[in-house]
């Protein structure tokens, strides 16, 4: 009767034990549901959102160089080293008393691709090698290059990140880098795409 009695008890904290573990792993589950879940949503909410690319003619005429190449190197840099260094050294002593600015300007947030060109559609190029910088990420319309892959870029010689460090009349002359330029998904740029590059060679004539 002793030992039934110890062994019911015994099966007892068992069943608590499965039930609490059970009840725990149920919890952990939805907690991971309902994260996966918050994921998802702010995805949404925050993706690149484009409204159009344009002809390949209206791409081309809006776009400050075009070309197309092979990506030879990637790499993250900071915003500050998008610029020649004794601008960016100007642009850092106008916002040494915004914290947030001040971080954000030497924060290695963009991508930077150096590219072999292949040929050149539009744009004042004076080396072998382009470079082309992009934001890093999705919600900003970063594009995603890939090494040794060719690619067309329709690029513009200033980002859209220009205006959180600088207002209209802050603004300086000739910041930017020699051969490099900017682009995003929101443009034709693009993988290689033979399409693509006749209707450039058509409107090179």
């Amino acid at each position: 009767m002793g030992q039934d009695a110890a062994s019911q008890r015994h099966h007892c904290r068992n069943t608590n034990v499965v039930r609490k573990l059970a009840g725990q792993n149920i919890r952990m589950k939805s907690k991971f549901i309902l994260t996966f879940i918050l994921l998802v949503q702010c995805g949404q909410i925050y993706a690149c959102k484009c409204g159009g690319t344009g002809t390949i003619r209206e791409s081309l005429n809006s776009a400050d160089g075009v070309i197309f190449g092979k990506v030879v190197k990637k790499e993250l840099v900071s915003f500050a080293e998008t610029l020649k260094a004794d601008k960016a050294n100007s642009i850092r002593d106008k916002i040494k008393n915004e914290k947030r600015q001040a971080q954000s300007f030497d924060y290695k947030q963009i991508i930077k691709v150096d590219i072999q060109v292949i040929e050149i559609f539009k744009g004042k190029i004076t080396s072998d090698t382009v470079t082309i910088f992009t934001s890093e990420g999705g919600p900003s319309c970063g594009f995603d290059f890939e090494l040794n892959k060719e690619y067309i870029v329709y690029g513009a010689i200033k980002g859209h990140t220009y205006s959180f460090f600088l207002n209209e009349s802050e603004k300086l002359d000739n910041i930017e880098k020699e051969n490099c330029y900017w682009t995003n998904r929101c443009t034709r740029t693009k993988e290689f795409s033979k399409t693509e590059i006749d209707g450039l060679k058509e409107l090179k004539k």
